[in-house]
């Protein structure tokens, strides 16, 4: 799994596309995943904030958020497919 963002530094109440490749052992995409994105601050709790990453072919799945206070992020990506899930988390500074 790769995680991109546009902007690439997302800023504090800004809008931010996610966009997601996913790829199998050999390289290949993978579609029809059902993926879901949780943004969980580090230092506190601040409820739920999941963001809807839709198929939009050859193993990319976008989604637009934002990120509701500066500081330390986690993205909390779960990939489930038929018979396997996968969690993956990425770090992101937010100002």
């Amino acid at each position: 799994m790769a995680l991109t963002t546009t902007p690439a530094n997302p800023a504090v109440l800004s809008q931010t596309q996610f966009t997601l490749q996913i790829t199998d052992a050999a390289g290949q995409p993978v579609d029809g995943a059902a993926v879901s994105l949780d943004l969980v601050m580090a230092t506190m709790d601040m409820g739920p904030n999941r963001v809807a990453l839709q198929s939009s072919g050859g193993g990319r799945y976008r989604g637009t958020g934002q990120f509701t206070m500066a500081g330390d992020w986690n993205c909390q990506i779960t990939v489930r497919l038929p018979g396997k899930s996968q969690l993956q988390v990425f770090h992101y500074k937010v100002s």
